[in-house]
């Protein structure tokens, strides 16, 4: 057999048919699409397993605020909000004074200020009202004295909240560390507005129709595998 002859033979036996190109093409797609669909997974997981585990941290601190008070901290009494029945609801239990009464706070009478006991965030008397409030439970204690052991929170798990109408006042809520499917504007270290960067923890402790009538509840919406999910403190 001449050389021509053998390259021939050695070229049909080492090349691929069109068949076989395609074959490894349509595996080489369904290993990625399996890759993907694992990863989406993973990361929906992820996500549940770090709101699940704030929201248990967070029922531990509730707890332990009712066993050294004796009471729950209150929530949001405002019924002025705009919207639906369902929005105002939305917008009144988002917006709550949880950081602060987990915190726990003193009060200055001169300057009608509330500050938290590590010194980290303070919030006027006036600008409670935001929060349908007139002041902070867990406060009015001597200093020296704060019987309850205040939660520390991470700068994390906190973020200031913007008003169109007071862009200059700092009010603090407790954030999901995930994003949801409805957010409130926030405000960045030069006190601008950042739109929708806030997914707040919502709490009810005295409105007729939560789940835990002789309790509270706490709860988040967050976004994980393409849908709204939720998690609260009470069983389905």
């Amino acid at each position: 057999m001449n050389s021509r002859n053998q390259n021939r033979v050695a070229r049909k036996q080492t090349a691929f048919t069109l068949i076989e190109l395609l074959v490894v093409i349509t595996i080489i797609g369904v290993l990625a699409g399996l890759v993907v669909g694992m990863s989406g997974l993973a990361s929906r997981k992820m996500r549940d397993m770090r709101v699940n585990a704030e929201l248990q941290n967070l029922v531990a601190g509730i707890e332990s605020y009712k066993l050294q008070t004796g009471f729950y901290p209150p929530d949001n009494s405002r019924t002025d909000y705009a919207g639906s029945p369902a929005e105002q609801e939305w917008a009144r239990t988002a917006q709550n004074t949880l950081f602060y009464e987990l915190s726990g706070a003193t009060f200055d009478g001169a300057k009608k200020t509330f500050t938290t006991l590590n010194h980290s965030e303070s919030v006027s008397v006036l600008d409670l009202g935001y929060f349908g409030a007139s002041t902070i439970a867990n406060s009015g204690r001597d200093r020296k004295d704060v019987p309850f052991r205040s939660f520390t929170f991470k700068g994390s798990q906190s973020k200031e909240v913007w008003l169109a109408s007071k862009p200059d006042v700092d009010l603090d809520l407790l954030v999901v560390p995930v994003p949801g499917p409805k957010m409130i504007d926030a405000v960045n270290e030069k006190k601008q507005k950042v739109p929708n960067s806030i997914n707040p923890w919502h709490y009810d402790s005295s409105s007729t129709n939560r789940h835990n009538p002789n309790g509270f509840d706490l709860w988040a919406e967050y976004l994980a595998g393409g849908k709204t999910n939720l998690v609260g403190n009470w069983k389905d």
